[in-house]
């Protein structure tokens, strides 16, 4: 995003289980994300750039603490948020493999 000419647009970005703050961490799951922390967003450029941002959360996500992060989206990138009910953090973990709403999400913001 932030090599994009300041002329170009995208359509939408479609988040799963997205954060800006993280739960306590063990240290391989700490190196995982290590990349994302330390990598500043600029969200004034992202909503900028894109046609909307749609955000999918979970009620019991291990990693991310619902509340702070969808007030975060909605605030700073103007996200639309949708809550899951017992999705963790739609991973193999949770045998979560597919996400059937995804596609009916992108159906209705692309047309």
């Amino acid at each position: 995003i932030a090599q994009l000419p300041e002329d170009k647009k995208v359509g939408h970005f479609y988040l799963v289980a997205p954060w800006f703050t993280l739960k306590p961490l063990d240290s391989e799951s700490e190196a995982i994300a290590k990349p994302w922390i330390t990598n500043p967003i600029n969200s004034e450029q992202v909503t900028k750039i894109s046609q909307g941002i749609e955000c999918l959360f979970s009620d019991n996500d291990q990693y991310v603490p619902l509340q702070k992060n969808v007030k975060i989206f909605q605030n700073e990138y103007n996200a639309n948020t949708q809550i899951f009910s017992k999705r963790g953090h739609f991973s193999a973990e949770e045998s979560l493999t597919e996400i059937p709403e995804l596609l009916g999400i992108i159906k209705r913001t692309i047309v």
